[in-house]
């Protein structure tokens, strides 16, 4: 297990669009004990393979910790090939940050619950249903594997104005 390098705006890789994962094997969960490292050395709640330069329709949360503030790698949710679903009508205003724009964070409006279904780390089906931050998590994780920011969610002023301050911050250093 190792941390990988995240991968970070402006780079083109995490405006792509992520491909279905055909074959669970050794090699895809080594990729995601490496995430789990990854994630866990940044402070993250979650990261997509597309955040570690895999273009792969995965992405991990470990609602565990946050729920308990305990970290337990058996307890990261694994969510390969998601579909969401259910979508509810009310939407919420939520603090968003991401692993890859490090030091921004903006208000993105969301919807307030989703459902889920997706392949777990044994290729078993399952389905969730989320609401609050859970969901929202699910949504901006499920969000890079189409190659879609949180900026991108924002008007396009606001959005100008975190990546001014984004590029200005990463340029310091």
């Amino acid at each position: 297990m190792k941390v990988l390098e995240v991968v970070t705006y402006p780079d083109k890789r995490l405006k792509q669009k992520s491909e279905n994962i055909t074959k669970i094997d050794e090699d895809l969960k080594i990729l995601v004990d490496d995430m789990i490292d990854t994630m866990n050395a940044n402070n993250g709640l979650g990261l997509a393979a597309i955040q570690v330069g895999v273009p792969k329709r995965l992405f991990i949360i470990d609602w565990h910790q946050r729920e308990t503030g305990e970290q337990d790698r058996e307890k990261v949710l694994v969510f390969i090939n998601p579909e969401i679903s259910n979508l509810e009508e009310d939407t919420v205003m939520e603090d968003e940050g991401c692993l890859s724009l490090p030091n921004i964070r903006a208000n993105v409006n969301r919807f307030n619950k989703c459902t889920m279904k997706a392949l777990d780390i044994n290729g078993n089906e399952f389905t969730m249903e989320a609401e609050g931050l859970l969901a929202i998590a699910m949504q901006h994780e499920n969000d890079h594997l189409d190659g879609v920011l949180f900026i991108d969610r924002l008007s396009k002023l606001k959005k100008n104005i975190l990546v001014k301050k984004y590029l200005k911050l990463k340029k310091e250093g």
